[in-house]
This record gives structure tokens, sequence and C-alpha cells, in this order.
């Protein structure tokens, strides 16, 4: 078997349920529109904010397909934290 082929998601509570590394690929080109709506392309910046999950990593290989950068988020950031993650990934350095 191909590398495509090989386990590119494992769910702990479904193990027969993992997904290989090609079909998380065209499962993340069907999530690409959902990027254009927002105008997101090459080089932006798309911050993610989801659990840990299947569809997390499929929100990260869609971003990357289009050539954006994929910033994880997550709800235990201080007050503000995405904020001044986001500013420092643009970049901006107070």
């Amino acid at each position: 078997a191909g590398v495509g082929d090989r386990i590119g998601i494992l769910l702990p509570q479904a193990p027969e349920t993992a997904i290989a590394h090609v079909a998380a690929y065209k499962i993340g080109a069907i999530a690409i529109p959902l990027f254009a709506i927002t105008g997101a392309g090459v080089g932006d910046r798309i911050g993610i904010l989801l659990p840990q999950a299947p569809e997390t990593a499929i929100a990260h290989v869609a971003a990357y397909k289009i050539g954006a950068i994929a910033i994880p988020l997550f709800a235990l950031f201080a007050r503000g934290g995405h904020q001044r993650r986001g500013r420092r990934q643009a970049g901006w350095h107070p």
C-alpha cells in the first residue's frame, strides 16, 4: 500500500473508523469552497478554533490546499490571547 492508504486520522473512540491520508486530502478539498466564500486565499492566515477532532485536521488540510496559513486556536487561551496570537502570526510585535 502507498503512503496515501496509510492511516492519517485515527479516532480513539472508534478505531475502526480510521481515515486514510488520501481520504483526508479529498475531504479537505470539499472544505475549500467554505474558505473561498470568505475570500481567503494564498498567504492568508486562517484561525481554526475547533476541538481535537477529524474536522480540525480536515480544516487544516483545506487551508493548506489553498495556500493559506492555518493558525490553531484553543478555547483555553487567556482572554485576548486569540487576538495577540493573530497579531504575532501577522508579524506584529508590540
